[in-house]
């Protein structure tokens, strides 16, 4: 991107956060930031991994959508861990969990692993199955409406690196708020849908 957005990015959040409120005043009021700076990029030493790689990190701290993200999370974080039975709260929960399997002689332990993960998830199929989900929970607004303030907290990020200005257009921002819940969600609905066809096709 050749010129800051930032006036553009506050500008487009708010004109589709009044459109989805539709003549909700008190609902716009509540998530509108009025002056926000962009989104920031800055890096994190992996001192663990060979030749100490960056970890590159989005930090939306005061940006336009932090109080409707900061919300979100409250509304997201008790789904964690009730889509999937494989999700683990911590390293004593996997440690116990672990520690109670008996590995047969014919039985192989694997593990999976995500490369990338944040900047893979795909966010359509996430809130395509938030929208059927969602409707066992009781929640302050709608579902569609739930939805479309997901989808504009974390579609089309723009952001700054130095002088520069970019714009993510897939996956998640690792730094924002939201991120770790929806990918989380992610990857309980691969868990569900996907894992337990393999196991049962016994490719181990």
């Amino acid at each position: 991107m050749r010129e800051n957005p930032r006036l553009d990015v506050n500008n487009a959040f708010h004109k589709e956060l009044r459109r989805i409120c539709g003549g909700d005043n008190a609902t716009y009021d509540r998530f509108k930031m009025r002056v926000a700076p962009l989104p920031y990029l800055y890096g994190v030493i992996k001192t663990h991994k060979d030749g100490n790689p960056s970890r590159p990190i989005i930090s939306t701290v005061n940006t336009v959508t932090h109080l409707l993200s900061s919300y979100l999370c409250k509304v997201l974080e008790p789904l964690v861990g009730t889509i999937s039975h494989a999700h683990l709260k911590n390293v004593d929960q996997f440690y116990e969990e672990v520690n109670a399997v008996i590995i047969h002689p014919d039985m192989v332990l694997a593990s999976f692993d995500v490369e990338n993960m944040y900047t893979n998830v795909p966010i359509d199929m996430v809130c395509d199955y938030l929208t059927t989900y969602l409707e066992n929970f009781a929640l302050d607004f709608e579902v569609w409406l739930i939805i479309a303030m997901i989808r504009i907290c974390i579609v089309g990020t723009c952001f700054q690196f130095e002088d520069q200005f970019y714009k993510q257009i897939y996956g998640l921002q690792m730094g924002a708020k939201l991120s770790p819940i929806i990918a989380n969600i992610a990857l309980e609905i691969f868990e569900t849908n996907s894992v337990g066809d393999i196991v049962q096709q016994s490719v181990f």
